[in-house]
């Protein structure tokens, strides 16, 4: 029953963002050498792709009490090397909260991702001048009470927000802002 919960949130999130006509969409699949879940290794929340770019959310727990939430993006072709960006943090986080993390990859396009609270159903992603995306977050394949989401962005240079909702998606959260690109870029 969690299984197809979780396909139904990876689907709508493919649907949110553009992403559901791709078949490469997968979701919760453990690291690339397929062994159990450790310590070290990381743990695929989602993955799929977009015109010209490959892209993977995943989460680890380095140690205990950590939580690390990163991305990895390379090009469909042979390209430059992938782009990465993680950031951890205490591995509790407020049932209404959410985080805010952006990854500007040269040439492969922009995304928004983060953690939200056990309370948090989606989230409102704006980019730029874009009307507010809806996207719904999806369960922690590591156990526990985390959700994460994650938005194609598209625009580099661009401020960026969050805004938590409730489950049924009517009860506006925190606000997380935050600017996507290089520092100093205008």
């Amino acid at each position: 029953m969690r299984r197809g919960c979780w396909i139904v949130a990876v689907l709508a999130t493919a649907v949110f963002t553009g992403w559901a006509a791709l078949p490469h969409a997968q979701g919760a699949s453990v690291g690339a050498q397929g062994a159990s879940v450790g310590a070290q290794e990381a743990v695929t929340i989602a993955s799929g792709a977009t015109k010209i770019a490959r892209w993977e959310l995943y989460v680890s727990t380095p140690r205990p009490g950590r939580r690390c939430l990163g991305m990895r993006v390379e090009q469909l072709w042979a390209g430059p090397v992938p782009v990465r960006r993680e950031r951890c943090g205490a591995r509790k986080l407020a049932r209404g909260a959410v985080t805010l993390q952006t990854l500007a990859a040269p040439e492969m396009g922009a995304f928004a991702f983060g953690r939200a609270g056990r309370r948090v159903g989606q989230v409102s992603v704006s980019v730029g001048d874009r009307a507010p995306v809806t996207v719904g977050t999806l369960p922690s394949p590591l156990g526990g009470r985390d959700r994460f989401w994650v938005a194609h962005a598209g625009l580099s240079c661009a401020p960026v927000s969050v805004r938590s909702l409730g489950v049924r998606g009517n009860a506006p959260g925190r606000l997380r802002s935050g600017r996507i690109g290089p520092p100093g870029c205008a």
